[in-house]
């Protein structure tokens, strides 16, 4: 699936004839394109198998300041006792006060990542989010509206379905280790 089909499929889930390409000085596909950006990174912040990481060093420059990567939507710091944030698109250790850092510092990154980049389930899914968020922010269907809920569900159940796989989520696994905790 490419932006184009993405956006294709949120026309016609009102109606509307699909475009031949993105042409963003026709209203509904700026205002398509809009909606399919703010819901893509709504989507990645949750944080999937395919889109975080765990661990990533960071390493000061010759200033000392840690920069993120431009596409982070959070960073963390894996220790748990090291307080920091992002600010100014740097790491900032608050306990300190201060962007200076001497030694590399170990994060977890979610990553804000290009449409066509995403797994297809992952893209289906925010491809039918979307197009119901167009069609309540559009058209107004109550019909279409419905619609679009139900098929948004059954993405979202698809892609639940591929995250538990491919993080080798287990939940017997799980409440083994809250009992040996």
């Amino acid at each position: 699936m490419t932006t184009l089909d993405a956006i294709n499929n949120m026309l016609l889930a009102i109606n509307e004839q699909p475009v031949p390409v993105l042409d963003e000085s026709i209203a509904e596909v700026k205002i398509a394109l809009d909606i399919l950006d703010q819901t893509l990174e709504l989507v990645l912040t949750e944080g999937w198998h395919f889109n975080s990481e765990s661990d990533v060093e960071l390493h000061p420059d010759s200033r000392g300041y840690i920069y993120v990567p431009l596409n982070a939507l959070y960073v963390d710091p894996t220790d748990r006792y090291k307080n920091c944030t992002v600010r100014e698109g740097k790491l900032y250790d608050k306990d300190r006060h201060s962007f200076i850092f001497e030694t590399p510092v170990k994060v977890d990154i979610i990553y804000k990542l290009p449409f066509d980049e995403l797994p297809i389930y992952a893209q289906k899914y925010i491809s039918e989010k979307a197009a119901r968020i167009f069609i309540a922010q559009t058209f107004g269907d109550p019909q279409l509206y419905q619609y679009q809920s139900q098929e948004e569900l059954e993405a979202y159940t698809t892609l639940v379905s591929h995250e538990i796989d491919a993080g080798d989520h287990n939940l017997l696994e799980s409440y083994r280790g809250y009992l040996n905790g």
